[in-house]
């Protein structure tokens, strides 16, 4: 995706994320509309905020290889379903072997 074409996507998503934060609703009541508790309304909301005011954050959260649209910068924020971070699991580390631990622990 070009710069101009993740440009245009952080315009529109800014846009009708401060339409959706001007309806003064809670994040429940946009995904419910039957529902009858009420949540944070998105201006009090810290997540939907940090979503709306980075940029960066938008483009980190979408998943590689889902495409980056306005849609799902703000199914994202609403939904707050930014999953488990999989990374360490691709690549566990062994930062001491148990065998090291004991060894460096005699030498002190």
């Amino acid at each position: 995706m070009s710069p101009s074409d993740k440009q245009k996507v952080h315009l529109i998503a800014e846009m009708r994320m401060q339409e959706l934060e001007d309806l003064n609703l809670s994040r429940e009541e946009i995904l419910d509309p039957q529902t009858r508790t009420p949540g944070l309304k998105l201006l009090e909301d810290p997540f939907f905020q940090y979503i709306k005011k980075n940029r960066l954050i938008r483009e980190v959260v979408i998943k590689p290889g889902e495409e980056f649209s306005p849609d799902r910068v703000i199914a994202i924020a609403l939904r707050q379903d930014i999953g488990i971070d999989n990374s360490a699991a691709i690549h566990p580390k062994i930062l001491h072997q148990k065998e090291e631990l004991s060894l460096t622990a005699r030498w002190r």
